[in-house]
């Protein structure tokens, strides 16, 4: 019979072995209690000799959670490892990688308190990380407020804008401004260039963040209000081709009007193109 090794092993130590093993390429973490014992294994089993895998001491869990950022961004498996008050810390790096849509690792060795240790579970609670963080609808109301003054400027130089063109991203403005003309039910087209994400995906991002916002609103409401073109994207986010190049180089001749490939490039040309 094989014979097998059996140790008794500390969570952290258990967690820091399983990534060895599993093959992880990278670790990027910071010290804090109680979960500091995760680097320190790596570390002091030499899991860079072991696999390769690299181990690094960043210098804030701001800098840890950017490295995974980058490090997942290239394809490698990619970890960290924190505790509630450096998860915090690490919110809106955790929110750029989950608007990417990249896999890493990231483990939170739970404590009470939003820094200064206490017993509260403001911090120590499961959901900080499960069903919050990020940037939750911040994106949403922002852009629901924003029709509030598209209004007020209508109604000001008495215009009514039949059309609404922008560049659609994490779909949290097109969101918004869905928002906005439901609770106002204008008749009016807004429409999303996408310059990411593709259909079916992409609009059904839109309509979850609308649902979650207007909780009561029609569905049959909220599907027609939205209105998301993905013939622009390319070969994803950052990415363009001759005709949003083309696009660009023109405008700017033609009306002095700066352009950038990746949003505003995209929405124009998307624009041009929609109205004909």
């Amino acid at each position: 019979m094989e014979e097998r090794e059996m140790r008794l092993m500390k969570g952290n130590e258990a967690i820091a072995e399983a990534a060895i093993r599993a093959g992880a390429d990278a670790f990027y973490g910071y010290p804090i209690t109680p979960q500091t014992e995760v680097m320190e294994y790596l570390m002091e089993t030499d899991a860079t000799a072991r696999t390769g895998m690299a181990v690094l001491q960043a210098e804030s869990e701001v800098s840890a959670i950017n490295m995974v950022y980058g490090g997942a961004s290239t394809g490698h498996r990619v970890m960290t490892s924190s505790s509630s008050p450096g998860i915090s810390l690490m919110s809106e790096g955790i929110s750029f990688i989950a608007g990417a849509e990249l896999p890493c690792l990231l483990i939170n060795v739970s404590r009470g308190g939003p820094g200064l240790g206490t017993i509260q579970p403001s911090q120590a609670d499961y959901f900080q990380t499960v069903k919050g963080g990020g940037h939750g609808d911040t994106g949403t109301r922002a852009y629901r407020e924003c029709y509030d003054e598209i209004k007020s400027y209508e109604a000001e130089n008495n215009l009514f804008f039949d059309y609404i063109f922008f560049a659609s991203g994490t779909g949290t403005t097109q969101a918004g401004l869905v928002c906005g003309q439901l609770i106002y039910g204008d008749d009016r087209k807004i429409v999303g260039i996408s310059v990411a994400r593709k259909n079916p995906y992409g609009r059904n991002v839109v309509l979850d963040s609308v649902r979650s916002f207007l909780k009561d609103a029609p569905e049959e409401a909220i599907q027609a209000s939205t209105h998301f073109v993905d013939g622009y994207v390319g070969g994803g986010y950052g990415t363009y081709g001759d005709k949003i190049k083309n696009t660009v180089r023109r405008v700017m001749a033609k009306y002095g009007i700066p352009l950038d490939s990746t949003y505003t490039g995209k929405a124009f040309c998307g624009m041009e193109e929609y109205v004909k």
